[in-house]
């Protein structure tokens, strides 16, 4: 399968010391050759905000990830409303958490190879921590 990776333009993707278009491109192809995965990168390009639906999804989806990964206390207002829908989403869809709990998850830290890291487990700890401050509306 061809592939093209869209990112989301963003000056801080091009200030780093590893250009996340390039790094995004080699470590994908890299990983697919290692694990034997039928796919390739063929392209990663930045595009525009609110250009492409796909990229809005995924950072909407990216931002839950995010927030179940960090599991703050509901400090502010804001981080519990966040919290709140991602836990309304989960408990009254079974398939949006049958889809979030078999995200294959992938950590980076400037490595040279990405790492998987068993995302249910935060997903698990995230649900119980947050039931107890969780009121469905």
């Amino acid at each position: 399968m061809d592939t093209e990776i869209f990112i989301e333009n963003d000056t801080k993707y091009h200030n780093t010391k590893y250009d996340l278009r390039t790094q995004l491109f080699q470590q994908l192809n890299i990983q697919s050759i290692y694990r034997g995965e039928r796919f390739i990168v063929k392209s990663a390009q930045y595009v525009k905000k609110q250009e492409q639906i796909g990229i809005e999804l995924v950072d909407l989806l990216l931002g839950m990830v995010r927030s179940i990964i960090r599991n703050e206390m509901p400090t502010s207002r804001r981080i519990r409303e966040k919290n709140q829908l991602i836990m309304k989403l989960l408990l009254s869809n079974p398939n949006f958490y049958t889809f979030i709990k078999n995200i294959n998850y992938f950590e980076w830290s400037n490595a040279p190879s990405l790492v998987e890291v068993d995302f249910e487990t935060y997903l698990n700890i995230f649900m119980s921590y947050q039931l107890s401050n969780f009121h469905m509306d």
